[in-house]
């Protein structure tokens, strides 16, 4: 490989790079925003029970989006790129829809503090912003495969 080819590798990877990091902060601050909603209303609901219901949720959701995110950007551009949306995907999907489930019916003060709704609403608001940020990610990569 010479020196130019490398240098071409390099830009590529920073700039998918700063795309996840700048990605990753829009995923993390929109889910906060929805989170805190949820906590607001689990608090008006439920009390503290509520609260922890609503967290959970928002926290598993997060987990499961910001996972999807990273490995899905890690093969963006290559020739695995359907493998790291699949991969993704089932993250994204089983993190957050086990656990809430797994919590809803073996913890009965989160079951009652509806932790199923707020997982779903969260989920949902969780999915279709890891998708939009994840179709930029594909876009930078794609472009940058392009140019080199």
């Amino acid at each position: 490989m010479t020196t130019e080819e490398e240098e071409k590798a390099d830009q590529a990877a920073i700039t998918v790079g700063d795309s996840l990091g700048k990605s990753a902060l829009k995923l993390t601050l929109i889910l906060v925003v929805a989170t805190l909603g949820c906590v607001w209303w689990g608090n008006r609901a439920s009390g503290t029970d509520g609260v922890k219901a609503a967290a959970i949720a928002g926290l598993l959701c997060w987990l499961g989006a910001i996972l999807a995110l990273m490995i899905t950007s890690r093969f963006a551009g290559g020739t695995n790129a359907s493998s790291g949306i699949l991969v993704g995907s089932a993250l994204r999907t089983g993190i957050p829809l086990i656990g809430i489930a797994f919590l809803h019916f073996n913890a009965r003060d989160l079951r009652d503090a509806n932790i199923a709704y707020f997982g779903v609403g969260l989920f949902l608001i969780s999915l279709a912003t890891e998708t939009y940020v994840a179709i930029n990610i594909l876009k930078q990569a794609s472009k940058t495969t392009e140019a080199n």
